[in-house]
């Protein structure tokens, strides 16, 4: 679907960790000859400052640095063949994900490290559980590792992995959840704001795309879509116009229909409009990050159900927002104390 919001390639990074009472942990390099190397020297097309003999620092603490070196290791083994797409990616978007997985390694290693000071510690039986998980999610232990060998990752790489997640989630159950109650005002609260207000749209719409245009370009697609605008207005069937003119092949064929779709799902504008104008009424020009649209609103719908019968999931919903600010909070306080410091590419 065109118009959803769109994760940033998948962050899912934890790398080696050394760590000492007085001295940071030592520099990691990249080897010669290794994949990961390998990885370097081809994203050093798109931004030199990538070259393992530079190893760049971009992240600093009192404890450890992060550089490119070892984030590009870290995505070397935990993607394994799958890292071969960076290297066609545009520099903005590649400086992205290298800094968006900087930041998720150092947060690991600070919140690693607090649990190792709290004495978290994983029994052997729970490793083993979640690997025994794994290989029968993929259909048996051969299988899980032939699929790793086949997308070049290392088994042992991924156990370690597993290991810190699982000390993480201990932390973060006895150092976050542990305070986190749930009254009945926010229960109320929640339900009147996310249950007596329209939860899903359906909306039709029309998109001119304006990536890569001039202003000039840009300019005569909006007075194009002003046109198509003032058909619809003066009763074309929308559908049809969507049918003709819409450059969202998504959509297309369907009329320009997105159906059902939940508030919060869509592009902020998009999803603006789709929950704010009256059902039957068409929008003005909305602007994106894809181009220009219109839409009209086809249907809205509310969550549903009385109190009693979601206050199940009411009390799951506040309880998720609670434990995602708390954890933002204390991993902003391990920042603080460590002297975190972003200084990027």
């Amino acid at each position: 679907m065109l118009m959803k919001k769109r994760p940033l390639f998948a962050i899912l990074v934890f790398g080696l960790i050394i760590w000492t009472c007085s001295t940071k942990q030592e520099t990691f390099e990249l080897k010669e000859g290794t994949p990961a190397y390998q990885l370097a020297q081809n994203l050093v097309k798109t931004i030199p400052d990538l070259d393992p003999l530079k190893n760049l620092v971009i992240i600093s603490t009192k404890y450890f640095d992060i550089n490119t070196a070892e984030v590009i290791f870290t995505l070397q083994e935990n993607f394994g063949k799958r890292t071969e797409q960076l290297s066609s990616l545009p520099v903005e978007q590649l400086k992205n994900i290298i800094m968006e997985n900087a930041r998720g390694l150092a947060e690991k290693k600070l919140i690693l490290k607090a649990a190792e000071k709290a004495g978290i510690e994983i029994s052997q039986k729970e490793q083993d559980s979640l690997i025994s998980a794994q290989y029968s999610r993929y259909g048996g232990e051969e299988k899980y590792k032939e699929l790793l060998a086949q997308n070049n990752l290392d088994l042992e790489f991924v156990k370690n992995d597993m290991r810190k997640g699982l000390i993480i989630q201990h932390y973060f159950e006895e150092n976050v959840k542990k305070g986190i109650q749930i009254s009945e005002e926010e229960i109320q609260q929640t339900y009147q704001t996310e249950y007596l207000k329209d939860k899903y749209a359906s909306v039709r719409h029309i998109l001119l795309l304006t990536g890569n245009k001039s202003e000039s370009e840009k300019e005569a697609l909006r007075k194009k879509m002003e046109d198509i605008r003032q058909q619809a207005l003066q009763g074309e069937d929308f559908a049809q116009l969507a049918k003709k003119y819409t450059e969202d092949p998504g959509s297309k064929e369907k009329g320009g229909l997105y159906e059902n779709f939940e508030r919060g799902s869509m592009v902020k504008p998009f999803d603006d409009a789709s929950f704010s104008l009256p059902v039957g009424e068409i929008s003005d020009i909305i602007e994106t990050q894809y181009g220009y649209h219109i839409l009209k609103v086809i249907d809205r719908k509310k969550a549903g159900g009385n109190m009693e019968e979601v206050r199940g999931k009411i009390v799951d919903q506040v309880r998720r927002l609670k434990e995602e600010t708390a954890f933002k909070s204390h991993l902003e306080q391990l920042k603080t104390e460590a002297e975190y410091k972003q200084i990027g590419l």
